[in-house]
């Protein structure tokens, strides 16, 4: 029963999770690093990947208690080089959770990770700023 419990809970933490904030700078995303730190001490045995923006650093990490003995902070030199790296991480499940901060992304990118996150069995969060039209 236990077992199924676990299974079962497991499988609503797969999907892709989408987190608007208000900026691209350090201030916006100090909402959201308290929850991903969270996340950091999670699953001991399996990766936090973040696909970040370059104003996060391992200093950052640190100042909120991250538990970085398993987590990979990774600096994408382009948007879609970024968005590779995050299905990529998705698909292969060495990661628990995968964190992709986008500067945009389209329903099709969201249906691609998507189908990603199922197949690797892993939690995805889309950190992405607000546009205009929002």
């Amino acid at each position: 029963m236990l077992q199924a419990h676990k299974q079962e809970t497991a499988q609503e933490n797969i999907g892709i999770t989408e987190v608007v904030l208000p900026g691209n700078d350090i201030e916006s995303h100090a909402m959201v690093l308290p929850m991903i730190a969270y996340l950091s001490h999670q699953n001991q045995d399996k990766w936090l990947t973040w696909i970040a923006p370059q104003n996060i650093s391992k200093a950052i990490l640190k100042q909120y208690d991250f538990a970085n003995h398993n987590i990979r902070l990774i600096h994408p030199h382009d948007h879609e080089e970024g968005l590779r790296i995050f299905c990529n991480a998705l698909v292969n499940g060495n990661s628990n959770t995968v964190i992709g901060s986008l500067d945009f992304f389209t329903e099709k990118d969201r249906a691609t990770l998507e189908l990603a996150s199922r197949h690797g069995h892993t939690r995805g969060i889309v950190l992405r700023t607000r546009n205009s039209s929002e």
